[in-house]
């Protein structure tokens, strides 16, 4: 049955009555009745470059088992292609803990294989236009049933093992600057106050310049040929401040965040051990491919450098002191724009207000409850569009409780409730 809200369910796929794997968070399904049996088709609108046809070459299931791409002549228009994402129904509604790791990673290698189809936006071949993997990869990624700890590893390569993370045009980096403070040498009364601690905040506004490449800041971002050393830098850069993030030739495609796993105590001084055992890491690569090869080259110990296969090299960034890195999103509370760190929960925003058990919220009157949350995310119609109008941009709202009033209002299972979801970029939520 059609609809166009976002659902949860305790099981995949959700016409299981029982689970404890999930809870699933359900897209909405604009066209038709899902046949669970057959695979998702996604399809994919304003990412196809000029001389595109049905035989422009795609991602087969040779390529990928579980992702495949085609491009298919719309509907409403022979002038218009669209591309046509395929993911195997026996992964994408399976609530297997093995099968949902291994969609993971053929999507990781998905990304990949995306982003070398794009072509220029005249190619005489066809393909998908400069820039079009990412929004391509986002529109799938919302359009799955997702566990609910699964959201931000598929929208933003999101690792808590690795605790790393991609940043995305409209995010904030904020930087929590860390400086060692000396006051006495041994023996002397202030002694003991000799350690690093904090000395500011920054936050940078993530912006895409008209070249694609990403920035941390509008301003610095146009400058050409932008701020620069002397002697010049080199790889990896030590930053001390803002400037040395925004410095000129910085920009690239993609950029991700990695946090360490083990520093050294607060008073101390030894520097010894594997680089990422002492710094956050900032890392900028133009390709998907360059970016996983330098994230692994930092995770074994070394700096990301030199890691490309071609075109511009690895940007590799650490800091000379006790440096955390948060990404901030902006959400939209009872219509106040709000920016909250990446990883707030529905349920973290709603206790800065109140204290409901999970089986106090109300969007429906079968729970009795003064508390009333509503919330509508962004996304595109990708199913099959019958004319140009159903291939609209919209808010889908969220459907909290369960359609039948007989049911537990609360879906549970390994990743908590429905209302531990995260919230994404642009997330409307009203609370009355």
């Amino acid at each position: 049955m059609a609809t166009s809200s976002y659902s949860f369910s305790n099981a995949l796929p959700p016409t299981v009555s029982s689970g404890t794997e999930g809870p699933f968070l359900i897209p909405p399904i604009t066209v038709g009745t899902p046949d669970y049996t057959k695979p998702l088709l996604i399809y994919i609108i304003s990412v196809c470059a000029l001389n595109t046809t049905a035989a422009t070459l795609g991602i087969t299931s040779s390529q990928n088992s579980v992702f495949t791409l085609s491009f298919v002549q719309s509907s409403y228009s022979s002038t218009t292609f669209l591309a046509l994402v395929s993911v195997t129904a026996a992964l994408v509604y399976s609530q297997d803990p093995i099968a949902r790791t291994q969609m993971l990673a053929a999507f990781k290698q998905f990304r990949q294989q995306v982003e070398a189809l794009e072509v220029a936006a005249a190619s005489t071949s066809g393909g998908l236009l400069p820039g079009a993997a990412v929004t391509l990869l986002n529109r799938v990624a919302l359009s799955m049933p997702l566990r609910i700890d699964e959201v931000l590893p598929y929208l933003y390569s999101f690792d808590p093992v690795n605790q790393l993370v991609d940043l995305a045009p409209g995010m904030s980096l904020r930087v929590e600057w860390a400086g060692y403070q000396y006051c006495d040498p041994p023996g002397g009364p202030g002694y003991g106050f000799n350690a690093f601690a904090n000395t500011g905040t920054s936050r940078l506004r993530v912006v895409q310049r008209p070249d694609i490449s990403l920035s941390l800041d509008a301003f610095a971002g146009a400058f050409a040929p932008g701020y620069g050393t002397n002697p010049a830098s080199t790889c990896p850069i030590l930053a001390a401040g803002p400037l040395d993030l925004c410095l000129g030739g910085n920009a690239r495609r993609h950029l991700r965040v990695i946090l360490p796993t083990t520093i050294t105590g607060s008073a101390s001084l030894d520097n010894s051990g594997p680089q990422q055992q002492l710094s956050s890491w900032l890392i900028g690569a133009d390709t998907f491919a360059d970016l996983e090869a330098a994230t692994t080259d930092i995770l074994n110990g070394g700096t990301g450098c030199g890691k490309q296969v071609s075109g511009n090299p690895i940007v590799s960034i650490s800091f000379t002191s006790r440096v955390m890195l948060v990404p901030e999103i902006t959400v939209l509370l009872n219509g106040n724009p709000m920016s909250v760190p990446l990883g707030t929960t529905i349920k973290n925003l709603v206790a800065e207000y109140a204290d409901p058990t999970s089986a106090q919220y109300r969007n429906s009157n079968n729970i009795n409850s003064d508390l009333n949350l509503g919330m509508n995310r962004r996304l595109q119609n990708t199913g099959a569009p019958s004319a140009a109008a159903t291939t609209k941009y919209y808010q889908a709202n969220f459907i909290f409780l369960p359609s039948n009033s007989a049911q537990p209002p609360i879906y549970s299972g390994k990743a908590g409730d429905q209302y531990d979801s995260p919230l994404l970029k642009g997330d409307s939520i009203n609370i009355t």
